[in-house]
This record gives structure tokens, C-alpha cells and sequence, in this order.
């Protein structure tokens, strides 16, 4: 199956494994079967540029798939699936660490690139038509439903990490996931359909309080336990959505603080694919959550020094910084955020989010004045998740280190 990158970080990178199994016997209208060996090193191509994060090396491999193939769903279930990641990293959203606190879970309705959001469901639509007509030769054709249930929990993932819809999110994961359960039924040997339903079945079970109300009333039920033996099964014994499934466990072993076993995962994936600097990035945090902190700092000053200025420096003082902050050192994680804001290489999302974690740290060393004006920045700005509502509440009331 199709790898994926990360992250609903990440939700993500999940539902998108679809590059599909050959020992069980195919009906010859199998769409599997007009796969060439050309079509399958392109793919194979794609995706190892896209877990190393060369996006334009990625889509024009995902291109030629469709040029080669064009009635095969992969072609355009890939193209939308390298929009999605991404658009992802552009707003510093591949990290775990963003889905760890409840504000991820609210609601925002943010503002999306009218032409990105365009072409990206462009491309998932005729992933599901072509998935449709290839279900209309073969109504029992594994790989076809696999790709249209991938294409339905692209856009759950999209939803959720990016116009932050959650209710439209949890109707296309829970098709998704109802698609991929037949999947099973055809080929209960076909482990990596569960890809998606371990990654439905722990956000599902694993929503705050208030969310799961709503996506009970909705219909939408799971288990955060049942969702992480799932994925842990489809990344010891899956075919080929090993590496999505153990970015997907990264990512809920980190909510989880199971620091070792998300550890042992990432340097996994860290030899793979060593050109992608954000998985040494998350060992640096998940080293720190070991209480391995000279490792964890010298790992984040490694980073900094090959990353001078780049597109990822950003995101490394920011995760630089939070680290620094859990462990009591407030002020050079916040010398670490303010690097952020003078830099002007920095996403606009990622100094918001830098002005508002600095006002809080000021809070908590008692400087309010201070702490006041980087709160009133905040709202100064664009708003992402809910930061607008977390400044005004700590412009009420000083933050305590509780509430985030």
C-alpha cells in the first residue's frame, strides 16, 4: 500500500497506504492487474520522496502515474494526498506535539487557499470515480475499495488538520472506515485495511469529553486501546504500511507519554529515511520525554547547526523551546520563541503560536506587562486553532501552567 507522511499529523498519513497485495488469487478485472513494473518503481519513487520531504520530486512521480495509468485511482488519490502533506508542513503541522492539548480539538473553521482546497479535492473526486468504475467491472475488487476508502480518510485527515471541520472529518473517517471493513471481509488476510480503522477507532476514543458527546450523537464510536493494537499489528505484520503505521503510532504514543516505545519506532524511521529532518526533530522531543535531556539538547543544537535559516528552523527552536520550558529553564526557551519572530524565514502560524508561549512563560516569571503585549500580539494575528481564545483568557487572568 501507499505510504503516507504524517500527521490527523495527524489523523494522516494513514489513510493513505494503497500500493496493494499480490498473494491472493485476482479476478483478472483486479485493477491490480494492470499495474506495470514501471507504474510500481514510479510509486515506489513517490513515495520515498515524499517521506523525505521533496514535494516537487513527489508530485511529478504522482503526475506520471496518472499519464501512465489514468484510469487507476493512485495517480490521483497520491497527487491530493502530496497537497495535503505538504500544505501540512508549510503550517508546521507534521509534529506530534501540535496534537497533544485539547485546544487541537476545537473547532475553528480556518481560512484555506481557495485554489489549494480546489485542487486538492479535484483530485480526491476523480480518485473516487475512477474507484467507482473499477467497483462497477468488479464489485468485490479489494484494492479498488482500499483506494476509495483511502480517498474518503484523505479528506477526514484534511478536515481535521487543516479547515479544521471535525464533524465532516469523523462522517468521511467513519466511511472510510466502513469501506475498509469490507475490505477485510473480501481478504481478512489483508492487515494493512486496518491502517485505517486503528487510527478511526483511537482518535474516536480518544476525543475530549465535549467532542465525543457530539460524535456519539453523530454515531461515531471507538476504542483508543482496540485503535493502537490495530496499528501496532499492521506495523509488525503489514505489507506494506509498516512506516504509515508507525508514524501514526509515533504520533499517539506521544499523546500516550510512551516515550520508549514511540522512541524505538523513530529510529526505525530516522535510518529509512534520513533525509527527513522532522523525525530527528520528534527524537529530540520523545528523548527529552525520557528525561534524557543532554541528549534531547544536543540533538535540538545539531539541528540548528545544519538547519541555519531554513524552512524547518522555526519549528526546531519552537520544539527547542518547549522542551526547555518543561524542564524550568523559561528563559532561554523564551530567548528560543523570540528567535522565532525576528526571523522573517518563520510561517506566520509558528510566530502566533511563539508571541503566545512566550506571554505565557512571562506570566509564569510574573513580568504581566510584558506578557500582556505578546497576548495582544496574538490577536493582532491571524488566528489558528484556538489561540485568539487561549490569549484572551490569559489576558483576563495571568496563565498558571495549567490551561493549554
Amino acid at each position: 500500500m501507499a505510504r503516507t507522511s504524517s500527521m490527523w499529523v495527524i489523523l494522516g498519513i494513514l489513510f493513505l497506504s494503497s500500493t496493494l497485495r499480490s498473494e491472493v488469487t485476482r479476478p483478472s478485472s483486479r485493477i491490480l492487474h494492470t499495474e506495470t513494473p514501471e507504474f510500481q518503481q514510479i510509486r515506489a519513487e513517490g513515495f520515498d520522496a515524499l517521506y523525505n520531504m521533496d514535494y516537487t520530486l513527489a508530485r511529478s512521480r504522482f503526475a506520471r502515474l496518472r499519464q501512465i495509468l489514468p484510469q487507476h485511482p493512485s495517480g490521483y488519490l497520491y497527487a491530493a494526498t502530496a497537497t495535503w502533506v505538504e500544505l501540512l508542513n508549510s503550517r508546521r503541522r507534521l509534529q506530534t506535539g501540535i496534537y497533544k492539548g485539547q485546544s487541537f480539538f476545537v473547532e475553528s473553521k480556518e481560512k484555506v487557499d481557495l485554489r489549494t482546497d480546489e485542487v486538492f479535492r479535484a483530485a480526491i473526486a476523480q480518485a473516487i470515480c475512477t474507484a467507482d468504475s473499477a467497483l462497477q467491472r468488479n464489485p468485490h475488487d479489494p484494492e479498488a475499495l482500499y483506494y476509495k476508502g483511502a480517498a474518503h480518510g484523505l479528506l477526514a485527515c484534511y478536515e481535521g488538520t487543516i479547515t479544521r471541520s471535525f464533524i465532516s472529518a469523523l462522517r468521511h473517517g467513519s466511511k472510510s472506515v466502513s469501506i475498509h471493513r469490507q475490505v477485510i471481509e473480501i481478504d481478512p488476510g489483508f492487515t494493512d485495511a486496518y491502517l485505517t480503522i486503528g487510527t478511526y477507532d483511537y482518535v474516536v476514543g480518544n476525543l475530549p469529553f465535549f467532542v465525543k458527546i457530539l460524535a456519539a450523537i453523530g454515531g461515531f464510536h471507538g476504542s483508543r486501546d482496540r485503535g493502537l493494537e490495530e496499528l501496532k499489528k499492521v506495523a509488525d505484520h503489514g505489507l506494506y504500511a509498516n512506516d504509515d503505521a508507525r508514524v501514526v503510532l509515533i504520533t499517539f504514543y506521544a499523546r500516550e507519554n510512551r516515550f520508549s516505545e514511540a522512541l524505538k519506532l523513530l529510529e526505525i524511521l530516522t535510518e529509512k529515511y534520513p533525509r527527513n529532518d522532522l523525525f530527528r526533530l520528534e527524537r529530540a522531543g520523545t528523548l527529552a520525554g525520557l528525561g534524557r535531556r543532554s541528549e534531547s539538547y544536543s540533538l535540538y543544537d545539531q539541528l540548528l547547526h545544519e538547519n541555519p535559516a531554513s524552512r524547518m528552523s522555526d519549528l526546531i527552536h519552537f520544539q527547542y523551546g518547549e522542551t526547555l520550558a518543561a524542564d524550568g529553564r523559561s528563559g532561554e526557551a523564551i530567548e528560543q520563541y523570540r528567535m522565532i519572530v525576528r526571523d522573517s524565514g518563520s510561517s506566520q502560524e509558528m510566530i502566533t503560536r511563539a508571541h503566545l508561549r512566550t506571554g505565557q512563560l512571562l506570566d509564569l516569571q510574573h513580568r504581566r506587562d510584558e506578557a500582556m503585549n505578546e497576548y495582544r500580539a496574538v490577536l493582532s494575528r491571524e488566528n489558528v486553532f484556538n489561540l485568539h481564545d487561549q490569549a484572551k483568557k490569559c489576558l483576563e487572568k495571568p496563565y498558571n501552567g495549567q490551561d493549554r
